[in-house]
């Protein structure tokens, strides 16, 4: 985004301009200031050469009106600012500039309710005038800053969101300092308050902490909901009479040796050609991984116009499985044909060094790439939830060929609606991997639960497909992970006793 400034001496006096320059950007050095207007897509290659821009000028040329031009190159969704300041004589005029970034989903998310204040409740820090912390910035955890930790039990937390603490030993009228969290591990949270706080913190202080909830991943599953609307009655409730019969045929394995009811479901995966709810299901140490590895595989090297996306419920297992697809893969996958899509919250340090040119970073941040260099992936891997980022880069309908949804048993039927509400279409095969009788998904309302948010879309389908219809789904049944003595207990409990060690 940029805008030119009109620069003009209204007075009756000659006045000298000596410089305008950026003052504290939010965020950081996301404004710049420039003599010529910023290039375009039809500006040519000698233009785009010449063109510069700065965070400050000076400026020789006062005897007319001029222009200069500002532009913003925003970092993340919300609010951008700075300040302009222009040096006159002995003077300094600031002009203060705001900038709201958004996108298709944040704009989709925005109220349609007029505001209402509720009635006021219990005081708490936020009823409080506070000081404002530190956000995070590009780069900051890298930096050798003084960060506060908070240990023990939290709620579950991500880079950006943001505390309130006091003094538990003053009153009321204490001072509220808000902190900004910079990364979270596994039993630790970086914190960044402002200045004055660090200063006078010391080991022994005991404070009162308020967290504040972060509504963005909540308000993504409502939207994924709004725009599953749009979705076939068929896709969203499948009917057997409605499922298409198709016939596999022959298979060259190319990273492992499937038994019979792995090649069977591979084989089905290949023969399938859209509008298809393909369910792979099994305990644990069934192989469900490789058989979904082993399926991308051979759609990638079978099938030149195949678009795949693989989607898990962590980041952690999405990373699994770029690891398993670069190593099993590596005879026959291109390192430009996979992309491993990451949420901008993510830690930079988080992601294996080996990994990271599979990824789109900027200044240690990670990013999606723009519309037209996602098309030219064919492998894309996210998390259910990060899948969102593609539909807001502009990827239409049927893009992809096929969609592959790890660990479907963990995640609740909203989750999976945010890759599928936006990217589904009928020409689109999908596959369901996990385990309906392992942990399901996590639902902390008891109404929501009861009311069916406990069970997952894989689940369901399989609870439609109990006939055993081999043209929609297969059980993987032969365990090479567990004792027989061990195996004996679940198979007989929870899966009928057919388990194979």
């Amino acid at each position: 985004m940029f805008d030119s400034i009109c620069i003009k001496n209204i007075t009756d006096e000659p006045l000298d301009l000596w410089s305008v320059s950026i003052y504290d950007s939010k965020p950081e050095n996301s404004f710049t200031i420039s003599l010529m207007e910023p290039p375009s897509v039809n500006s040519d290659e000698q233009y785009i050469q010449d063109f510069i821009e700065l965070f400050s000028l000076e400026v020789l040329r006062t005897d007319q009106d001029f222009s200069i031009w500002l532009s913003c190159k925003p970092k993340e969704i919300g609010l951008h600012s700075t300040a302009v300041h222009f040096s006159v004589g002995n003077k300094t005029i600031e002009r203060l500039v705001f900038l709201l970034a958004e996108d298709k989903v944040s704009q989709s998310l925005s109220s349609s309710k007029p505001f209402y204040r509720a009635r006021k409740k219990k005081s708490n820090v936020l009823d409080q005038t506070f000081v404002a912390g530190r956000r995070p910035s590009k780069g900051s955890i890298r930096g050798s800053m003084h960060w506060l930790r908070l240990a023990e039990k939290r709620p579950s937390l991500v880079n950006g969101d943001h505390i309130f603490v006091k003094l538990a030993s003053e009153d009321e009228t204490a001072k509220v300092y808000e902190g900004y969290i910079h990364r979270v591990e596994a039993e630790e949270i970086f914190l960044y308050f402002d200045s004055k706080f660090h200063k006078s913190h010391r080991e022994s202080n005991l404070y009162n902490v308020q967290f504040t909830y972060n509504r963005t991943c909540m308000l993504q599953l409502y939207q994924a909901v709004e725009a599953a609307k749009c979705l076939d009655d068929s896709f969203l409730f499948p009917s057997l009479s409605k499922m298409r019969l198709v016939k596999p045929g022959p298979l060259v394995p190319i990273s492992c040796n499937p038994n019979e009811e792995q090649t069977r479901a591979i084989k089905m995966i290949l023969a399938c050609k859209g509008g298809c709810l393909y369910v792979i299901h099994g305990p644990p140490g069934t192989g469900k991984t490789m058989t979904l590895i082993e399926s991308i595989l051979q759609i990638y090297h079978s099938w030149k116009k195949a678009r795949i996306l693989v989607c898990s419920t962590s980041k952690n297992a999405a990373d699994h499985l770029l690891d398993r697809l670069i190593s099993e893969g590596s005879a026959v996958i291109e390192p430009r044909d996979i992309f491993r899509l990451n949420a901008s919250t993510r830690p930079f340090e988080d992601v294996n060094p080996d990994n990271i040119d599979f990824c789109r970073v900027e200044d240690f941040i990670f990013t999606c790439h723009s519309h037209g260099d996602l098309e030219k992936f064919r492998i894309v891997i996210s998390t259910y939830r990060s899948a969102s980022l593609l539909y807001e880069q502009g990827i239409k309908r049927g893009h992809f060929s096929h969609i592959f949804l790890d660990e479907a048993g963990h995640a609740s039927v909203p989750e999976t609606m945010v890759p599928l509400s936006h990217l589904y279409s009928n020409n689109i095969v999908v596959v369901l991997v996990g385990d309906p009788l392992q942990l399901g998904p996590v639902v902390f309302c008891k109404d929501a639960e009861i009311n069916g948010l406990g069970t997952s879309y894989l689940e369901r389908l399989c609870e439609l497909y109990a006939n055993g219809n081999k043209n929609v789904m297969t059980k993987l049944i032969r365990n090479y992970r567990t004792h027989p003595a061990i195996l004996y207990l679940p198979s007989h409990l929870f899966y009928n006793g057919v388990l194979i060690p």
